[in-house]
């Protein structure tokens, strides 16, 4: 069950049946949120469901409540807790309270990264340690992508997200500005989905006029970009937070080394695989001093990171290791 969306074709030929929901996932809006909530209840009284398996964190918090309300089984999975957490502290934390009245011995809990879990854990919501449990996000499909060589002569940056303020962009394009008068000859590329339905989104006009610049190329969100993987030589997320960045990891496999900001589901990856550098939280000074710093490694370097990347990647962020994690909770029952 799912907002209509790019992805519902790829369930066309399965035995999957897909539910039209509509979630307002943009911002909090009670009315909205009451409806959405009405029809979770009348779906899940309808199937009876054995188990519920929830992704982000509103879907978590109401298919949880309505599960309660008809105990069922659920498994939530916390993959970052992402603006209410940024911007609505108050209101992030009186939900936690909900969550602590949700969460039972029926509940079993995903995290993507270890602070979300010790923020459950400090509030005392998550009692019971084998049912909550830190996992490497969701993976990446090693089918897709492949590691490659990179052309460590050049300096080719890439950044890859949705096109809002949580994901450093505009910070991104101030240092862009910057970088690109000391170092003409430095690309750098943007892949991103404008969603004009967010407030929370950078305005487009800004960003084409950056292009006409010729400080910067764009493209819109695409799935297949192992190509723009192997064409770059470093990517740069400059994320507020994560939950474990996806396409970090799908970087990483690829041999990309990161230039991230110094935050949750980004700092571990990079500190543990010694396969980039971490910015000071919404510094541009310090994001602008990384990718100069990026720049003046040797070669030899930048390939001892590409490798790390990929022998980190390889060995943590397989997704037949992560879905196996969801189908032995799932046996259990």
């Amino acid at each position: 069950m799912a907002n209509k969306d790019k992805f519902k074709k790829k369930f066309i030929h399965t035995n999957i049946k897909t539910i039209k929901s509509s979630l307002n996932k943009n911002k909090i809006n009670i009315l909205s949120d009451i409806k959405y909530l009405l029809f979770i209840f009348k779906i899940f009284k309808k199937i009876k469901p054995d188990i519920v398996v929830s992704f982000t964190f509103k879907p978590n918090l109401i298919s949880l409540l309505v599960s309660r309300i008809l105990k069922i089984r659920s498994i939530i999975t916390i993959s970052g807790l992402g603006t209410l957490f940024l911007n609505h502290k108050f209101l992030f934390y009186l939900i936690l309270k909900i969550f602590k009245i949700l969460i039972n011995e029926n509940v079993t809990i995903f995290f993507h990264n270890k602070d979300d879990y010790f923020i459950f854990k400090n509030k005392n919501i998550i009692k019971n340690a084998f049912k909550a449990r830190v996992i490497n996000g969701s993976g990446v499909d090693f089918k897709k992508f492949k590691f490659t060589k990179k052309n460590f002569k050049k300096n080719n940056f890439i950044f890859i997200g949705r096109l809002i303020k949580e994901k450093g962009i505009n910070e991104l394009l101030v240092v862009i500005k910057k970088i690109k008068k000391k170092l003409p000859n430095s690309n750098f590329k943007i892949i991103g989905e404008f969603d004009r339905n967010n407030p929370r989104s950078i305005e487009i006009i800004k960003l084409k006029n950056f292009v006409k610049s010729g400080l910067l190329s764009y493209e819109n969100f695409k799935t297949d970009i192992q190509t723009e993987y192997k064409n770059s030589t470093c990517l740069i997320l400059p994320s507020y937070r994560e939950g474990l960045s996806k396409t970090v990891m799908e970087a990483m496999y690829s041999g990309l080394p990161v230039i991230t900001f110094d935050v949750p589901g980004c700092k571990d990856i990079v500190n543990q695989s010694k396969a980039g550098l971490l910015a000071k939280f919404r510094n541009k000074v310090s994001l602008e001093k990384q990718i100069l710093k990026f720049v003046s490694l040797s070669i030899s370097k930048k390939l001892d990171m590409s490798i790390n990347a990929h022998n980190f990647a390889k060995k943590n962020f397989d997704e037949k290791k992560i879905l196996s994690k969801y189908l032995n909770e799932i046996r259990k029952y």
